[in-house]
């Protein structure tokens, strides 16, 4: 009956830490970066780990076509992928934090009902 308690006083004890990694770990997501690029790379948009814009590059080649729609639907695209690698990363990031929580704490918890 109480065998999830010594897990949830462990979980608590760790709190301060949890805090000081997580933020730790925005910093660092906040600095590494992802690339995503459409078009044969003519057009490549650069993001954060937090999903923030840091630099859109486009060939010198693409914008003398002059073709505007396509040039909007190649930059949706390449930040569409920049975005996906930013997911994967921020979820390697959480994982790191996960392994840090005792064994068996969160599967306890998500079968405990209210």
């Amino acid at each position: 009956m109480f065998g999830g308690m010594g897990d949830m006083m462990s979980l608590l004890g760790n709190i301060g830490k949890l805090s000081k990694e997580y933020k730790n770990m925005m910093e660092q997501m906040k600095t590494q970066t992802v690339e995503g690029s459409a078009g044969g790379e003519m057009v490549k948009v650069t993001i954060n780990g937090l999903g923030e814009l840091v630099d859109i590059k486009l060939s010198s080649e693409l914008v003398k076509g002059g073709d505007v729609e396509m040039l909007e639907d190649l930059i949706k695209s390449a930040f569409a992928a920049a975005i996906e690698k930013s997911r994967t990363l921020a979820q390697g990031q959480m994982g790191k934090l996960t392994e840090m929580l005792p064994p068996g704490l969160i599967s306890s918890l998500m079968g405990q009902t209210g």
